[in-house]
């Protein structure tokens, strides 16, 4: 376990090294989330949303399948939802991070509630936190079908979380702040 831990805390560190510096007076032109690349990159079958997390948005874009269902709308959800990734998202910010992940959905045949959520195989996020963040966040998920049955009963949504290092934190501090969190997720998993 201690062998683990220690290649754990490399990788934090090796990935908490240097990057280019940011200023602290630099600023950031805020772009709309929905004209984000990941809305416009080709969408293969199967795939009916996809959910973009940005440091201070949470965007839901159905891809396909609106015909059969579409997702009910959920402000508060998504609200509530943003909070949580903000709060993990300030542990996580010692440098810049893209967790991804695609999930398949099953909904029930004749009440169109979700049944089943799993990763599709191979495409979970790199962290056991995004993963369990994404799957609650889409069990929330409902919706409302078009036709007056569940004729959509598989699909896919697609996550991204992106993380953007803390502007002006130095190397020293990004890996001071990677040893911690480390510390942390060890004490907290014992």
């Amino acid at each position: 376990m201690q062998k683990k831990a220690v290649l754990i805390l490399v990788t934090l560190v090796a990935c908490a090294s240097p990057q280019k510096p940011v200023s602290v007076n630099q600023t950031t032109q805020k772009v709309n989330p929905a004209d984000d690349p990941f809305f416009k990159e080709p969408n293969p079958a199967g795939e009916t949303f996809r959910v973009l997390i940005l440091n201070d948005s949470y965007t839901v874009r159905q891809m396909s399948g609106d015909t059969d269902l579409v997702k009910k709308q959920d402000d508060s959800g998504d609200k509530e939802q943003l909070n949580t990734f903000q709060e993990l998202a300030a542990r996580y910010d010692f440098k810049d991070w893209d967790f991804q992940g695609l999930l398949s959905v099953r909904l029930h045949p004749h009440r169109g509630e979700i049944e089943h959520i799993e990763y599709v195989l191979g495409q979970n996020p790199k962290t056991w936190q995004a993963s369990k963040l994404f799957q609650e966040d889409v069990s929330r998920f409902q919706f409302q079908f078009p036709k007056g049955q569940v004729t959509l009963r598989d699909f896919r949504v697609r996550y991204r979380w992106k993380i953007q290092r803390r502007p002006g934190l130095t190397d020293e501090e990004a890996r001071k702040r990677a040893l911690e969190f480390l510390k942390a997720e060890t004490l907290q998993n014992h």
